[in-house]
């Protein structure tokens, strides 16, 4: 199962999707358009998908963050679990943090 919400101000500003499998939940993509960062939509997407887990079931979703994203999860309440190695060419040392979003309830507005 893969359920699939948009925000939607004249047209799709943001969307996320969650993926669904073998008693997890993970969150597929959460994207805003540039312009409408900052404006709480984000957030709302985070806290929507939180609610969908909930309602499926789950206790928590799993979030393999952008390393430039992880920050916003953890203002929406997320909690670093790990991270696992994802170079790219100009950066052999990146990585991507691993977090989990317990769906009982957000963190702080932050």
């Amino acid at each position: 199962m893969q359920p699939v919400f948009v925000a939607d101000g004249n047209g799709a500003v943001g969307f996320y999707s969650l993926r669904t499998r073998a008693g997890d939940c993970e969150l597929d993509n959460l994207w805003v358009l540039p312009q409408y960062m900052a404006l709480g939509i984000g957030r709302r997407l985070l806290e929507h998908a939180a609610q969908t887990a909930r309602g499926l079931g789950f206790a928590a979703i799993h979030i393999d963050a952008d390393p430039h994203a992880a920050t916003f999860y953890e203002k929406c309440g997320a909690v670093i679990s790990g991270v696992v190695p994802a170079p790219i060419e100009d950066e052999p040392q990146r990585i991507r943090p691993q977090l989990l979003l317990a769906t009982s309830g957000q963190g702080s507005d932050g």
